[in-house]
C-alpha cells in the first residue's frame, strides 16, 4: 500500500486527468484518457489501444478505469482505508472491553447466586434453630461456606 502511496504522490499533478474519451482527430478512433477543460478542450495523456489482444472493444473501457484511477482517486482512497483501520483498531479495543466486562459481569452473577443461596440457609437455619446458640453455630458453618464459595469466584488477576 505505501509503494502504491508513493508512487500517487509522485504524479499527484496529474490528478485533473479522470476523463476518458474516443479521439476521432485521427483516422483511426482511439480511446484515450486525460483532461477536459471547461471549454471542452481536450488533453489527453495516453492512447488505450487493446487492439492487438484481439480486444479492441476494450480499449474505452480500461481508458475509463485508468481515467478514474487517477492519482487523486488513489490517494483518497488510501485515506479513507487508514480511517477505516483506525476504525477497527477503536473497535477492537471497545470489544475487549466489553469481553472483560462480561466475564465480571458472570463472576458477580455467581456470587449473587452464592449469597441468595446462603441467605436462603440462614433463614433455615433460623427457622430450625430452637436457640439462639444453635443459631450462632450454624451461622458460623453458613459464614465459613459463603467466605469459601465468594472466594472461588474472585476475579482472575489478569481481570483486576
Amino acid at each position: 500500500m505505501n509503494d502504491l502511496k508513493l508512487l500517487a504522490e509522485a504524479v499527484a499533478g496529474w490528478g485533473n486527468c479522470t476523463e476518458a474519451w474516443l479521439d476521432t482527430s485521427e483516422d483511426d478512433a482511439n480511446a484515450v484518457f486525460g483532461h477536459i477543460d471547461e471549454d471542452g478542450n481536450t488533453y489527453p495523456v495516453a492512447v488505450i489501444d487493446c487492439e492487438q489482444y484481439y480486444a479492441g472493444h476494450d480499449s474505452l473501457k480500461l481508458a475509463k478505469f485508468y481515467a478514474a484511477a487517477n492519482p487523486t482517486a488513489v490517494l483518497n482512497l488510501i485515506t479513507e482505508l487508514a480511517s477505516r483501520d483506525a476504525e477497527v483498531a477503536l473497535l477492537k479495543a471497545d470489544n475487549e472491553y466489553l469481553y472483560i466486562a462480561a466475564i465480571e459481569r458472570d463472576q458477580l452473577r455467581e456470587q449473587v447466586t452464592l449469597l441468595r443461596d446462603v441467605l436462603s440457609d440462614f433463614d433455615k437455619a433460623a427457622i430450625n434453630s430452637k436457640s439462639i446458640i444453635g443459631f450462632a453455630g450454624q451461622s458460623f458453618k453458613l459464614i465459613t461456606k459463603m467466605r469459601k464459595a465468594l472466594a472461588a469466584t474472585e476475579p482472575k488477576e489478569q481481570w483486576k
